[in-house]
């Protein structure tokens, strides 16, 4: 597949991922959707997983909210969840 556009790669890649899911999904006995939404979660910055764990995080922070979706940069996530910035080290 060298020869592929960028844009086709970018598909087979989004299928194959989704069939990964799908995969998962049915070995797990999830759905698809389910899957998605925890898969997600791994992209949250350690330190709210660990507050979230510890239930240490905002009462706003709720699955719910998680599945609405967050950015992928960690001083944004906290912004956008409502934890306190971090301080300086």
């Amino acid at each position: 597949m060298p020869n592929q556009p960028c844009s086709s790669q970018a598909t087979d890649s989004r299928r194959a991922f989704r069939r990964n899911q799908s995969a998962i999904a049915k070995r797990e006995g999830a759905t698809q959707r389910y899957v998605a939404h925890l898969i997600k979660l791994a992209f949250l910055a350690p330190e709210i997983m660990s507050a979230i764990i510890r239930g240490k995080a905002p009462a706003n922070v709720s699955l719910d909210r998680l599945k609405k979706g967050f950015p992928l940069d960690w001083v944004e996530q906290r912004k956008a969840l409502g934890f306190p910035p971090r301080s300086p080290r």
